[in-house]
C-alpha cells in the first residue's frame, strides 16, 4: 500500500449551489483548509491547482451541510506526476 502524506499549497474553489464560484482557499502545511460560517445547502468543491509535482484532481465534489450534517469533511488524493525518457539506438554505416 502506497504511504498517503498531506500536501500544502493546494488550491480549491468553493462553488454555490448552481456551481458559481463563491471562493477560493489553498491548503496549509498540514494539508487543510477549513471554510467556516457557511449557510446551510449545497455546495461543490473542486481543486483548481495541485502542489508542485503533483497531477490536478479533476473531481467535483458535491457537499451537503444541512441539519443533520453540518460540517463536510472531503478527501482530494493527487498522484505525484511521472515522466518518460525516450532511447534512440544509432548505428553508423561505414
Amino acid at each position: 500500500m502506497q504511504e498517503r502524506m498531506r500536501l500544502p499549497k493546494a488550491k480549491f474553489e468553493l462553488l454555490d449551489c448552481f456551481k458559481r464560484p463563491i471562493m477560493c482557499v489553498v491548503t496549509d502545511n498540514n494539508g487543510e483548509a477549513i471554510i467556516e460560517n457557511l449557510p446551510l445547502g449545497t455546495y461543490f468543491l473542486r481543486e483548481t491547482e495541485a502542489p508542485m509535482g503533483y497531477e490536478k484532481n479533476c473531481d467535483l465534489v458535491q457537499i451537503v451541510i444541512d441539519e443533520q450534517n453540518s460540517f463536510g469533511c472531503v478527501e482530494f488524493v493527487n498522484r505525484k506526476k511521472k515522466g518518460a525518457i525516450k532511447i534512440i539506438k544509432l548505428g553508423l554505416n561505414c
